[in-house]
């Protein structure tokens, strides 16, 4: 499809999927790191702040950001200049009851401008029975309310989930094969539901945004992926990461710990 068809319909409806990105030696490698990461963290694996913001503390997760398939699938919508502004990794386990509530991400991350994309990339077959994202297309152009509710099974932290009623009914399964992508926009309403199946579920979603971007909360560094960054809202990263799995999850820790010291007294103030 023709790069401005693609850009009209992600436009229109908010999402595109799916979209080849990995080939099968990339996907192995990216996979075999992975996996090398949680058989290093052992018991600590399931806590899921290991993973935060990972792309500028491992050196593997790092490579993907700036996979050139994916930036060459963000940049007719995005333009020439893209910064990479986070980074999530959502695994489920098999026969698990975790679930992500119905939100939209604009209302946590508070950005100004919302010329952003998520590129949620399947390390492993994602679809309805291992639970899969879902969205309900076109409701990216509107703010919707929302409330927090603490579950532990919600694998949002902040427990956000949209406080009115919403038609289901719509909603669209993103199923993906491993190695393809989605698109999503910041203020499409997506959630997920369990993994119901015998296989792990594995995805990294990594948020794209364009230099102009403007966010009122206290952020990590950012990696300039393509072009330039000519309004220095953000600071950069300034040494890619290197070193062993030991090393990244140190240097990944001391990273978050400094971060939520820096969260934490902005809400203080």
């Amino acid at each position: 499809m023709h790069e401005p068809i693609l850009k009209e319909k992600y436009s229109k409806e908010g999402i595109l999927f799916p979209i080849s990105v990995l080939e099968k030696s990339d996907l192995s490698y990216f996979r075999d790191q992975y996996d090398a990461l949680e058989a290093f963290l052992g018991e600590k694996a399931s806590n899921p702040v290991y993973y935060k913001q990972i792309h500028f503390t491992h050196p593997w997760a790092y490579k993907l950001a700036l996979h050139p398939p994916i930036l060459d699938a963000i940049e007719p919508i995005l333009g020439k200049n893209i910064i990479v502004h986070g980074c999530s990794v959502f695994c489920k386990q098999p026969n698990n009851g975790q679930y992500i509530s119905w939100h939209q991400d604009g209302y946590y991350f508070d950005i100004a401008k919302p010329n952003y994309i998520t590129a949620w990339i399947a390390l492993s077959p994602s679809n309805a029975e291992n639970g899969c994202m879902r969205v309900i297309p076109q409701t990216h152009t509107k703010d919707y309310p929302h409330t927090s509710h603490t579950d532990i099974d919600n694998m949002l932290s902040s427990g956000l989930t949209i406080s009115e009623p919403l038609n289901e009914i719509k909603a669209v399964d993103v199923e993906l094969k491993a190695g393809e992508m989605s698109l999503h926009h910041l203020n499409i309403i997506h959630s997920s539901q369990p993994n119901t199946s015998n296989s792990k579920r594995l995805g990294i979603a990594i948020r794209y945004t364009s230099p102009d971007m403007i966010q009122q909360l206290p952020h990590h560094d950012i990696i300039v992926a393509r072009g330039k960054d000519e309004f220095n809202h953000f600071n950069h990263l300034q040494h890619k990461p290197e070193g062993s799995i030991a090393e990244s999850v140190e240097r990944q820790q001391k990273v978050h710990n400094a971060y939520m010291k820096k969260r934490q007294a902005k809400t203080e103030n």
